[in-house]
Parts: structure tokens; sequence; C-alpha cells
């Protein structure tokens, strides 16, 4: 199973759980969290500023005066990329699942595919159709992230113990994130706890 997967040695289970830990946070979230405050979304350049006060959550006294609205808020992030439509619910329905938050419809449509072709799933399963799978269901949310590693060769960069390693997984799993020393901060964790060492 280990070798199918690409998680064939130590070294390669432990940068991927590393960078699974920061994309779904200690307590794996499994689904990207779109509950935004106004402040933080003015701080986005894809929000105008009409936008960010009328989709952000705000407090008054630790108390919502105002919810954020999740579905607008991942509209405006992601729709228009990546097989997401314009002027749909794409935004939010594909963005951030499973244990490395795979995000954009394309994303979903080729993991389907190529879980069919490696003999995963069955032809019943479409998570393009259904990509509440992704964190509804604790084995897709772990075989999406296995489908990544593989599909996009994160293994090829995981065999070393050395932060050149981890920042190129990084590299390939969330390019623009700032959570680079998080990620090898999280590896080294794993590797001193030896949580694989019978591996």
């Amino acid at each position: 199973m280990y070798v199918h997967y690409k998680l064939d040695t130590r070294t390669r289970i432990e940068h991927f759980f590393a960078q699974s830990v920061v994309e779904c946070g200690t307590t794996l979230e499994l689904q990207e969290n779109f509950n935004y405050s106004i402040e933080s979304l003015l701080n986005d350049n894809r929000f105008t500023k009409e936008q960010a006060e009328k989709y952000g959550y705000q407090k008054n006294n630790g108390i919502y005066i105002q919810r954020a609205n999740k579905i607008h808020i991942g509209r405006i992030k992601y729709n228009g990329r990546y097989g997401n439509m314009p002027n749909t619910d794409d935004g939010y329905n594909f963005s951030g699942k499973g244990l490395f938050h795979l995000t954009f419809r394309v994303n979903y449509r080729d993991f389907t595919i190529k879980a069919r072709e490696w003999g995963w799933i069955g032809e019943d399963i479409d998570f393009e159709a259904n990509p509440k799978l992704l964190f509804e269901d604790g084995n897709y949310a772990l075989m999406s992230a296995t489908y990544f590693w593989k599909h996009n060769q994160c293994f090829a960069n995981a065999n070393d113990n050395t932060k050149l390693c981890a920042d190129s997984i990084t590299r390939i799993i969330n390019r623009y994130t700032g959570s680079y020393q998080e990620r090898w901060n999280q590896y080294e964790r794993i590797r001193n706890a030896e949580i694989f060492k019978e591996f």
C-alpha cells in the first residue's frame, strides 16, 4: 500500500504528514474555513472595500453583529480559475478539502480520473460531482492527499531530512504560502518524535 502511494520510506511519510498538519491544522480541519473578518478581507487584494464590508464578519465586544458570507468569499477568492466557472458557487464548492486541501474544479476532476485509473475507486465515485466527499469521509480526505503527492511527484523531493527538501515540497503544494518555516518545524517535530521510526 505504502509503495503504491509513494509513501514508502520513513522520510517520505514524515514529510507527507508535516505538510498535512500545516494544511489542515492540528485539529485536522478537512475543509477550508472562509470565516474571514472585514479586516482580513481588506488585506486581500482580491476584495474591494465594498465587498470586504459586505461579506466579512464583524464583532462588537466579542459578539457577532455580522456573519461572514462564506459562499461569496469563496466565489471571489477562487471563481474563474482552474476550471472554476464565473457566476457560480464553484469557488466555495471546490475550495480546499482533504488533508492537503485540494482546491479548484480541475483538480477534483483529475483526482476522480486518476483515482479510477489507479483502481482506488469505482466508476460510481465522482469527486467533481460530489466534492464534499473529501471532508465528509476520512478515507477520501487521505486519498486526495496521496493523489496530489503521487500525481505531482512530491515524493521525488522527499528523500532527505533537510529544510531544502521541505521547502521544495511546500512549493509544489502551496507555493505562495507564508508557512515554509512552520512546515519545516512540523517535519522536525514529527522526525524527533520518532513516530515512524519502525517504518
